[in-house]
């Protein structure tokens, strides 16, 4: 299971209900979107490729998880440090932007809306001064841009595909 660090100190029947329904909700999260892949028609041959390249290491992947895995805690503190220092470097990179304010709050729903989109009203969309002024692939209950993962994936993909077309 996704959330046992380690399985000889661990039972299934002495871990918390609530790590075991993570762990599982995990686990179910990872196969399914797995068989989403493979039978989605993205994939030139989801059966071939689970069959060339998963299940020949299914077997892998279970000993793994029931033995569990050495992770070097040292190194993964130092990647850790590493994804901190990456991250704070690309927020001030936004922050740079001028549509970005000092006092904005980028793990805001409502700062991050303002910030990537066009303001809705009752005529359609209207530009905002310190805003991108995209247009949301997604409103919320309140009538603004929604910054949900699956909607910011979206708009990603579209403005990707813009750019490749110019």
């Amino acid at each position: 299971m996704l959330t046992v660090t380690n399985p000889k100190k661990i039972s299934f029947k002495d871990m918390p209900l609530v790590e075991c329904i993570e762990g599982n909700a995990m686990d179910t999260y990872f196969t399914l979107k797995l068989y989403e892949l493979f039978n989605s028609g993205k994939m030139e041959d989801g059966h071939d490729l689970y069959h060339n390249l998963v299940a020949p290491v299914a077997e892998h992947f279970v000993s793994a998880e029931h033995r569990g895995i050495d992770i070097n805690m040292g190194e993964l503190d130092g990647l850790g440090r590493k994804l901190r220092a990456k991250t704070l470097d690309v927020e001030d990179q936004i922050y740079e932007s001028d549509v970005v304010l000092p006092t904005d709050n980028l793990k805001s729903n409502a700062d991050m809306s303002r910030i990537l989109f066009a303001k809705k009203t009752s005529s359609g969309f209207e530009e905002q001064e310190d805003s991108f002024n995209l247009l949301p692939t997604e409103l919320t209950a309140t009538e603004q841009g929604s910054v949900s993962e699956p909607s910011l994936r979206l708009l990603l993909e579209m403005i990707n595909k813009e750019l490749l077309n110019r």
